[in-house]
């Protein structure tokens, strides 16, 4: 589903107020501005009616170079282009007529006859012209535009968020699949093989349930208690050492919680880095192997660790992107997502692959 541009109007009505109150605001700032101008000590009734005048004729221009834009940013240059030529012409007549209706009701000005006889003289393709009408409408529209400026950078820093939270979505959907059906399968075998021979197959099976429930309901959430994620991590660990036979594959799991000040952390965070010990350590080799995986929370920090051997023939040849892969790499745009710089993630591939991690929650 596409993520809609962040906006500060909730409903059009709100947005048609805004911008009314913005013009309001701007014309008095123009009145102020012509006042100066026209070295006027009191704002009389020609300056009122001459001000209004250019003021519809300068905010007429400013919506309409705003249309020009958007066409840009669709991708419509013929329309730009034709808009472009004519809006210095369109702009020329525009004052022209403002002046001569200032001129019929205020006939004795002379500054207005002045703007008349000056601008009827000027061409709206010369280079005068140009650099009139860009300070003119600069001038008078800045109020405008520095407030579409602010309002621009706001909404596209909405925007911005609205995208990582999104991406940070479609990353717990894909950490949810982390788990591979193979994996499921041969696990499931491995249940019914021993479930007429072997007692302890029921609590596999209560096992099984609780890592199923886990991985695809209670892993849709944000965070989860840490307690959860360690049961969720020790079940799968749990069906490893079923899988292996205990006197050529050693699993060790060690972990320390503050009970009296549990924390919370994003689900699966730490699942694909235990499987890629087993899948490039234990997996690849018939002799002996083993996987060490420890987490310990102190305070507001946890530390993770995993350690795996390695093949003979890897040991001395393995570098870390051998052993990563993609999977690590979707796990570190995780962990940038999550928790931004309060994170320290390291590999070692020396004899042994060993992933460090620590976490500092809020």
């Amino acid at each position: 589903m596409a993520i809609q541009p962040y906006s500060i109007y909730k409903s059009k009505t709100q947005r048609m107020s805004s911008h009314i109150v913005m013009l309001l605001l701007t014309y008095l700032y123009y009145m102020l501005f012509n006042k100066i101008y026209f070295n006027e000590k009191h704002i009389s009734n020609y300056l009122i009616f001459f001000t209004i005048l250019q003021y519809l004729r300068i905010i007429f221009l400013f919506y309409l170079c705003c249309f020009i834009i958007q066409l840009f940013k669709a991708q419509k240059g013929i329309w730009v282009a034709i808009l472009l030529l004519l809006v210095l012409p369109l702009d020329w007549v525009l004052l022209l007529s403002v002046t001569k209706v200032s001129m019929y009701f205020h006939w004795n000005n002379p500054q207005i006859q002045e703007i008349w006889d000056f601008y009827s003289h000027t061409s709206p393709y010369s280079i005068v012209y140009v650099l009139l009408y860009l300070s003119s409408t600069f001038w008078a529209t800045i109020p405008l535009i520095l407030i579409k400026i602010v309002i621009e950078i706001y909404q596209n820093a909405q925007t911005q968020k609205l995208l990582q939270e999104r991406n940070n979505e479609l990353q717990f959907e894909k950490a949810q699949s982390n788990i591979p059906s193979e994996w499921l399968r041969k696990s499931l075998d491995e249940i019914h093989a021993n479930l007429k021979e072997n007692p302890p197959a029921q609590k596999a099976v209560e096992q099984l349930s609780q890592l199923l429930n886990f991985a695809f309901v209670k892993s849709r959430e944000k965070n989860v208690l840490l307690t959860d994620e360690i049961l969720f991590l020790n079940n799968f660990l749990e069906f490893e050492r079923m899988r292996h036979n205990p006197e050529k594959v050693s699993i060790q799991f060690e972990y320390t919680i503050d009970t009296n000040n549990e924390k919370s952390i994003a689900p699966l965070i730490f699942i694909n880095f235990i499987e890629n010990a087993f899948k490039h350590g234990v997996n690849s080799t018939t002799s002996q192997s083993w996987v060490k995986v420890s987490l310990i929370q102190q305070e507001n920090e946890i530390h993770f660790n995993v350690k795996n051997s390695l093949p003979n023939k890897k040991a001395e040849q393995t570098n870390i992107k051998d052993v990563g892969g993609v999977g690590l790499d979707n796990v570190r745009k995780r962990l940038d997502l999550e928790y931004a710089n309060n994170y320290q993630l390291n590999f070692s591939a020396e004899n042994i692959f060993e992933v460090d991690l620590k976490i500092k929650l809020a």
